[in-house]
């Protein structure tokens, strides 16, 4: 027995009639898969309009996901929720290159302090180029790069735990884009 889903199979239905395309476990350029539909889903729950216009909703209730208008949205869709679905789950992240941490020192996180592009960690040491849109981005009431940082105030950084920051923030800064993105093809 091969792999199966657990997918409802009317909404299966559904989406293949809205996008005319067959659906099957297997990939194929004319189909789509059980991936392509979480990947679809993803993208609308990290739609800014889609969050902002349901947010009260979201406390009493599950989110209700739109169907597709049409395929060209859907895949589109499912395209912007593979790239943020991987980011999320640090598949294949590499370390950027524009997040320095150009102060050697002891790496003890004494203060955590936003200025001019900087998250300083201590009077001496910082990261740079973290803007401030990064710096205050927040998912729900959480701000991962504030976050991060002060559940680790009073310990002192590895080099792997400065590699995982840097890397924090290129997510960050990579979904913001990816958001926009997905607001310009969302309608709701």
């Amino acid at each position: 027995m091969g792999k199966q889903h657990n997918l409802n199979i009317d909404i299966i239905n559904i989406f293949s009639n809205k996008i005319n395309m067959k659906f099957s476990m297997d990939t194929d350029a004319n189909i789509f898969t059980p991936l392509d539909i979480i990947d679809y889903v993803y993208a609308v729950l990290n739609c800014p309009c889609y969050i902002n216009k349901y947010k009260e909703l979201f406390k009493l209730d599950f989110p209700r996901i739109p169907y597709p208008e049409e395929k060209e949205q859907f895949l589109k869709l499912v395209q912007h929720g593979s790239k943020l679905r991987k980011l999320h789950l640090f598949i294949d992240i590499k370390t950027p290159a524009n997040i320095n941490y150009p102060v050697d020192g002891n790496h003890n996180i004494t203060k955590i302090i936003h200025k001019q592009n900087k998250v300083y960690i201590n009077d001496n040491q910082y990261f740079d180029n973290i803007s401030e849109e990064i710096w205050n981005y927040s998912i729900g009431a959480y701000q991962p790069a504030r976050t991060w940082l002060k559940y680790r105030a009073d310990t002192e950084l590895s080099y792997d735990d400065i590699e995982h920051y840097k890397k924090i923030i290129f997510i960050l800064s990579q979904t913001m884009v990816i958001q926009r993105d997905i607001n310009e093809i969302i309608n709701v």
